[in-house]
């Protein structure tokens, strides 16, 4: 069983990779949409960094969790996954936003792979909260119509 930062990064990567699938399945990496095709990076972009319109950033959030006890010898780390998305107006950052969150409303647990063999599921990881808003701290023009989608994710350590 994958542990520490290896768990970690088959989390992450995992959530991310269902991220990716349904926002294909929705058609938002068409090219012959009404809008700039999306593009996604796995960081956070740095702030003086120019971002392209309609990129989606998916990032993992702080390292220090707190492990919360479940019962006997049994505890869950709670992580957080960021979603920032930088569209290229409000109507397509709130859809976008929107689509993802409700991606994970209905998916309360979700798989994960080790993606050098992801024909096994390792575990799975419980989706606790979600929560949108808008940054209050906009200082370049691309963070215009920013939005962001915070998930915590909790991974039951056996």
């Amino acid at each position: 069983m994958a542990d520490g930062g290896l768990r970690d990064r088959f989390v992450s990567e995992s959530v991310f990779e269902h991220v990716n699938v349904a926002l294909t399945a929705l058609s938002w990496f068409a090219l012959d949409s009404a809008h700039t095709p999306i593009s996604v990076v796995y960081a956070f972009p740095d702030d003086e960094d120019p971002v392209e319109k309609n990129t989606l950033a998916m990032s993992s959030g702080n390292s220090d969790t707190e492990y919360v006890e479940l019962g006997s010898l049994r505890f869950a780390k709670g992580t957080i996954l960021f979603f920032d998305f930088y569209a290229e107006n409000d109507p397509i950052g709130q859809q976008l936003i929107g689509d993802v969150e409700h991606f994970f409303m209905k998916n309360p647990s979700l798989d994960v792979y080790d993606y050098e063999d992801a024909k096994n599921v390792l575990f799975q990881v419980q989706i606790e909260d979600t929560f949108v808003r808008r940054p209050t701290r906009v200082t370049q023009p691309w963070q215009k119509h920013w939005i962001t989608l915070s998930v915590e994710i909790e991974d039951e350590l056996r």
